[in-house]
């Protein structure tokens, strides 16, 4: 049989259109053309049932997950990254891990752009930082030689308070019987959210057992470090595997976690309160928040390499990080070049 020319594909066209709309076929239409035009009828009828079937049998929701997908993709300044949007929500991906965040009780600001960047995760408590420095004489420093260290300088007094601060958040959620629970500063977002390939209760399944702490968010003085934790197939590294990498601004602990850190940190409390530290035990170069927290749950402390929280793109005032503040600066740069964010609130 001969294959049919241009002028039959025409002819064919208007006889399909009109037999799918229940009109008279061509009366003039040769055998061979009529031939066609059934085997066309067969495929188009064959096309239509697969379709019609796949709709019926579709899963509930399937349809609306599609739709949410489209409105993620290239969201606000989404540039191509290797990762693709996940189609959930924050309150999807963050369903049924509580949210612990620190914040001085007169920083209104602050409190503000947390409950926005916070919205949408609907089990969170803000903890009131510790801003009596005259508490800080309750923790005890320790060189090297085993003799106790005195501060006098306002600026280690704030580092001690910033860490007892952490302290009291963890001792909150230990309180309120969580298993698990994320810790936070007051300055953070989740803008790579839509780029989470695990919700952070995924993420803690997937930690390797006895898990104790999970780094959610880093920086780091080196950019080969960061870019080799980018790198990772895994979702995790062991913390401090490729070089140190800092932040307390966002972390995970498992309940074994809280409680690993109240014996070795020697956190003793109120009787009254099992959220007020009344003494504290501290090796001097674990005086810093992250180093008292990461370093003190190794070998079991991990860190993500999905930067699951960044630093505010434009930082706060801070007492306590002002040096630091540039630093920051640069760390939420890399992190929102790397994963495609607009860069152009940074400045």
């Amino acid at each position: 049989m001969n294959a049919p020319g241009a002028g039959f594909w025409e002819a064919l066209l208007v006889e399909c259109w009109c037999a799918l709309r229940g009109d008279i076929v061509i009366p003039q239409a040769s055998w061979r053309q009529r031939l066609w035009t059934v085997i066309a009828r067969c495929v188009i009828i064959a096309l239509v049932t697969v379709v019609v079937t796949a709709c019926l049998l579709a899963p509930p929701g399937v349809f609306k997950k599609s739709a949410d997908l489209l409105k993620l993709i290239n969201p606000e300044g989404f540039a191509e990254t290797g990762l693709k949007p996940n189609g959930r929500t924050l309150s999807e991906l963050t369903y049924g891990v509580p949210f612990f965040w620190v914040s001085m009780k007169e920083s209104a600001p602050r409190q503000a752009f947390m409950k926005k960047s916070l919205r949408g995760v609907v089990s969170n408590y803000m903890v009131e930082a510790m801003t009596d420095l005259s508490r800080v004489s309750l923790v005890t420093v320790l060189n090297e030689t085993g003799h106790r260290v005195e501060y006098t300088e306002r600026k280690d007094k704030v580092i001690l308070a910033c860490t007892l601060s952490h302290m009291r958040a963890m001792l909150t959620a230990r309180k309120m019987g969580f298993d698990l629970a994320v810790f936070l500063e007051d300055d953070v977002n989740f803008d790579t959210h839509p780029l989470w390939k695990l919700s952070l209760r995924e993420l803690a399944q997937a930690a390797p057992r006895g898990w104790k702490g999970i780094q959610l968010g880093f920086g780091a003085k080196r950019t080969d470090v960061r870019n080799k934790i980018w790198r990772q197939p895994e979702p995790f590294i062991r913390f401090n595997q490729f070089g140190y990498t800092a932040g307390a601004y966002g972390y995970m602990l498992s309940r074994a976690g809280m409680d690993a850190l109240v014996e070795k940190l020697k956190i003793e409390v109120s009787p009254e309160d099992p959220t007020e530290i009344i003494s504290m035990t501290l090796p001097e170069e674990l005086r810093a928040a992250d180093h008292a927290l990461y370093f003190s749950l190794l070998p079991d402390m991990y860190t993500s390499t999905m930067m699951y929280v960044l630093h505010q793109c434009r930082q706060f005032q801070s007492t306590l990080h002002r040096d630091h503040e540039a630093r920051h600066k640069r760390d939420s740069v890399a992190a929102r070049e790397h994963y495609g964010l607009d860069t152009g609130a940074c400045g």
